[in-house]
């Protein structure tokens, strides 16, 4: 695993980053971590195509993840991003109206690509 500071000089030269949250409950009903507005993330996996990190959420890893969505020279990979949005929102993490990279969602690529 990688630091925050080599992920960040990767992410500063290659211009595209990948990531995913995880999450808990916060009904203590295990099911409702698939509800982003019934969790709390727990974890952060940031990577590029050189490094990868994971990450608890803390203050430092928050920081980092805001600088790398509200940098418009980045491109942002996530698979299913309205999860991991509406979770980072909930939770405080990020107010989305800062966001500036250039969000790529994976599923939806996946589905477009081939609907079946």
């Amino acid at each position: 695993m990688h630091t925050i500071e080599q992920l960040r000089e990767s992410a500063a030269k290659l211009k595209t980053i990948g990531i995913d949250f995880e999450a808990v409950s916060t009904t203590g009903k295990p099911s409702d971590a698939k509800d982003a507005w019934k969790a709390k993330p727990t974890i952060i996996s940031i990577a590029t195509k050189e490094r990868v990190g994971v990450f608890s959420i803390d203050e430092e890893s928050i920081a980092f993840y805001r600088e790398l969505l509200e940098n418009p020279d980045y491109v942002v990979l996530v698979h299913n991003a309205a999860y991991d949005f509406v979770l980072a929102h909930v939770s405080g993490v990020m107010d989305f109206s800062t966001v500036k990279a250039h969000i790529l969602d994976t599923m939806i690529l996946c589905w477009a690509f081939n609907e079946d």
